[in-house]
């Protein structure tokens, strides 16, 4: 509308050489329109295209924040993408057969149409929230729930698997008592993770498991992986019933409490959640509520179908 204004006015007063400069505006509009046209069209099939627009509207049916993940897969996008060409070809065709002047199709049609309106005024009510500063009950809470964010003691290990399904168990316990002494003699024990270990899950990373806590591995294996309590100690021969393992410690981490910083953000978030969340249900249930409802609950009830009745049992 600016442009426009500048561009008339300019006619009038400086003449030609404004004639020439709106040529060159103009020019330079249908050359980015062209550009942005070929930008926004993403697929085209028959008369029918598909934009970026028709994209990013139909991205949002996903939660906020799962739209950036689904856009770094372009496998996901493009079948995103072949999926709505498909739908837009199959209304056309519909339209084409007058489904679309079907009542009840025109009624789902008006149904769906209230589905997306409601939902939308859902999203923009929660936008438009103006939500208070929730770092004071973040700590309030992070006081009053501590045992939370208590974080166990950990341990980080290293460890070898002799299978003895792949071979008897005596064949089994002599290879692991030879594995023992070689690591017990100083040799690289990730290197003889990757030689002799039967578990594929930790051979690719020489044996090292990561750190993990209480209750996360086998019994028999926990007891001695935490029995450990220097870096490097090597364990005796721990059967499971995987075969025998040869654990040792890489690094112990003891139990702690999470400081504050560490999780303020977090809480943050959820108390914000929270808060948007109940006035929702705050609205939603003076809709549900509102007392100018008139229920027929006559025709209701006639909704139901009775149950089948059962056949009387054989004599």
């Amino acid at each position: 509308m600016k442009n426009s204004f500048i561009r008339h006015n300019g006619l009038r007063v400086i003449g030609a050489v404004s004639l020439l400069l709106a040529g060159s505006f103009a020019a330079a509009a249908e050359d980015t329109a062209a550009r942005q046209a070929d930008t926004d069209t993403l697929m085209t099939w028959r008369d029918m295209n598909l934009t970026r627009h028709d994209f990013e509207v139909d991205l949002h049916r996903l939660p906020e924040d799962k739209r950036e993940e689904f856009r770094r897969d372009l496998k996901r996008i493009t079948s995103n993408l072949e999926n709505l060409l498909v739908y837009r070809t199959l209304a056309s065709e519909a339209r084409a057969l007058g489904f679309d002047q079907d009542p009840q199709v025109r009624k789902a049609v008006e149904l769906a149409t209230e589905r997306v309106l409601g939902i939308e005024r859902l999203n923009r009510f929660r936008a438009e929230l103006k939500v208070p500063d929730m770092n004071q009950a973040a700590k309030e809470k992070y006081l009053a729930e501590q045992a939370r964010f208590q974080v166990p003691e950990q341990v980080r290990a290293m460890h070898v698997l002799i299978d003895t399904k792949a071979r008897g168990d005596d064949e089994a316990r002599k290879r692991a008592e030879e594995v023992r002494a070689k690591a017990l003699a100083g040799a690289d024990f990730g290197a003889l993770a990757q030689e002799y270990s039967d578990d594929p899950g930790s051979k690719g990373s020489q044996g090292d498991l990561g750190f993990f806590g209480k209750g996360r591995m086998l019994p028999q294996f926990e007891e001695a992986a935490f029995a450990l309590t220097k870096a490097g100690e090597i364990s005796p021969l721990v059967k499971t019933r995987f075969g025998y393992h040869i654990i040792r410690l890489v690094e112990r981490k003891p139990a702690r409490l999470k400081p504050f910083e560490e999780v303020r953000n977090a809480l943050v978030r959820q108390l914000q959640d929270s808060y948007m969340n109940d006035r929702v249900a705050e609205h939603l249930s003076a809709i549900r509520n509102d007392k100018s409802i008139k229920l027929n609950t006559e025709a209701i009830d006639a909704l139901v179908i009775p149950s089948p009745k059962a056949a009387p049992p054989a004599p």
